[in-house]
């Protein structure tokens, strides 16, 4: 009987070891996703990378798609709001 309480207690230690590592990297994802955006990018391609837009605007010319809330690197755990500015199809301005 001891033998098996060792044991499940061995399998929950690594379960729960397995379960922190893919939290850990899941909050990687968005701050590693948005550093793949640049310049000149068709706002399809920034779509494919981030997902759908949760905020949209237009301003003149201009459109403002907006991702809330989003981790500011793969390494912290510092929030922002982004914005990618996009005339004519594509990505001219971005930033938090």
């Amino acid at each position: 009987m001891e033998t098996k309480n060792v044991a499940q207690e061995a399998y929950m230690k690594r379960y729960l070891v397995v379960l922190v590592a893919i939290l850990s990297l899941a909050g990687c994802f968005h701050g590693e996703l948005i550093t793949r955006v640049q310049p000149d990018m068709a706002i399809e391609e920034v779509k494919a990378i981030m997902g759908p837009q949760e905020g949209y605007r237009k301003i003149g010319d201009y459109e403002v798609y907006s991702y809330y809330n989003k981790l500011i690197s793969g390494w912290a755990w510092n929030r922002a709001d982004y914005h990618y500015v996009v005339k004519d199809g594509k990505v001219i301005q971005y930033g938090a």
